[in-house]
């Protein structure tokens, strides 16, 4: 018996390792991946996707990345700010970087539109070191958003993969005058394998996270206990 549910496939040119539908449009799919540093012939690349054919995926804007820095390991799309819509994503510096304790893992970009085509660009706007590690193998393993609202500031939370100590590192997203900021770290006895963040109030967040045998839940209000980074 064939299935009622629509489907639809592309091939993309790289390992996908990331995606999060657009909140602000839910025909856009953004997707993340590829081949890290080095010169294996597999490119580093965010995509975006139209998804508004129930039987047909096309690619509408894709930004290539540096070859000599590691590929997106996490993402999420954010809400719309002053007309464009705000991409975090991990992606781990050089090794040349990160040797020298230098790794800016969190990386923002901004999907817009040009004026003359009007074909959607992809284009990095900050990156930034949200935590530090003694470990060189650490990355940002989870992007979590809270949903975008009317009221109050839309909160992220990103996790460590590799870390030593494993951290969580709370941000602000967009506001229209930065494309971040941070607010803290959270240490944490093991790693998370999962986390999310939901809006409880004008200023008040809950973060759940789990290891491998325990659920965890978090506060995060302006008078909250985090450590610096």
């Amino acid at each position: 018996m064939a299935s009622g549910i629509a489907s639809a496939k592309v091939t993309l040119s790289y390992p996908l390792y990331a995606c999060d539908f657009d909140p602000n449009d839910a025909t856009r799919l953004v997707v993340a991946g590829g081949g890290g540093a080095g010169k294996n012939g597999v490119g580093n690349k965010i995509s975006v996707l139209d998804a508004s054919e129930p039987d047909n995926l096309g690619e509408i804007a894709e930004a290539e990345l540096s070859k000599e820095e590691d590929n997106p390991t996490s993402l999420a799309v954010s809400k719309t700010v002053s007309g464009f819509t705000f991409i975090y994503a991990g992606v781990n510096s050089s090794t040349k970087d990160v040797d020298k304790g230098n790794n800016e893992h969190f990386r923002v970009y901004a999907l817009g539109k040009k004026q003359k085509k009007g074909s959607p660009v992809i284009q990095e706007v900050s990156r930034e070191q949200l935590f530090v590690s003694k470990d060189k193998a650490t990355y940002q393993r989870i992007l979590r958003l809270s949903r975008p609202s009317e009221t109050g500031i839309q909160l992220g939370v990103v996790a460590t993969g590799f870390g030593n100590p494993s951290r969580l590192a709370i941000f602000d997203t967009a506001d229209g005058k930065k494309s971040l900021s941070a607010r803290g770290i959270i240490e944490l006895e093991k790693e998370a394998e999962d986390v999310d963040v939901i809006q409880t109030g004008p200023e008040e967040y809950s973060v759940a996270y789990c290891d491998n045998h325990r659920i965890f839940l978090k506060t995060i209000s302006p008078n909250a206990e985090l450590e610096d980074a």
